[in-house]
């Protein structure tokens, strides 16, 4: 994981601690949040072992004027 703040999982902890103030009487949504928790601490464990990549692919423009 990235030092200092820059990096994905630094918004998403502090997301998730104003989170779990507003929906603290609530063991359901509590419950979601501690899952939620779950990746970065995951991520901070085990980041020498996994990446995350993505890939956007579109379908091949067809020219359906062929001239």
């Amino acid at each position: 994981m990235k030092r200092g703040g820059n990096d994905f999982y630094t918004p998403m902890e502090i997301r998730i601690a104003e989170l779990r103030g507003k929906y603290a009487d609530s063991v359901e949504d509590s419950a979601i949040l501690d899952k939620l928790a779950e990746e970065p601490e995951v991520h901070r464990r085990h980041s020498d072992y996994y990446a995350y990549e993505f890939f956007v692919a579109r379908r091949p423009f067809r020219n359906r004027n062929p001239r």
